[in-house]
């Protein structure tokens, strides 16, 4: 039966894995699996997902309606004009997704 290891970071979930053997598999952010898995010989980063991590971006309260606007807008223009998507590749973040636009 399998049975459910807790890790407060990353690296106790890779040190339940790969030193103490306690667990068969880690469920961690892609981007997070993808930069550690590369050190750890025979480990891989399954296709497909199980939860999204969405980020947002947001105005102070109390500004005019027409700034959340404003910066929607700006974040679509950039999704748009693969601004986003070249950031992602730049930074070599692997398993990183853009949301569809709007």
């Amino acid at each position: 039966m399998p049975t459910l290891v807790r890790a407060k970071s990353i690296d106790e979930l890779f040190d339940a894995v790969f030193v103490s053997t306690q667990a068969d598999v880690i469920a961690a952010t892609k981007s997070a699996l993808f930069e550690r898995s590369g050190s750890h010989p025979g480990s891989r980063v399954l296709d497909g997902r199980f939860l999204v991590e969405p980020v947002g971006m947001r105005v102070p309260k109390g500004r005019k309606p027409i700034a959340a606007s404003y910066v929607g807008k700006i974040v679509e223009d950039a999704k748009a004009v693969h601004l986003v998507k070249t950031a992602i590749d730049r930074a070599s973040l692997h398993g990183v997704a853009v949301a569809p636009l709007k």
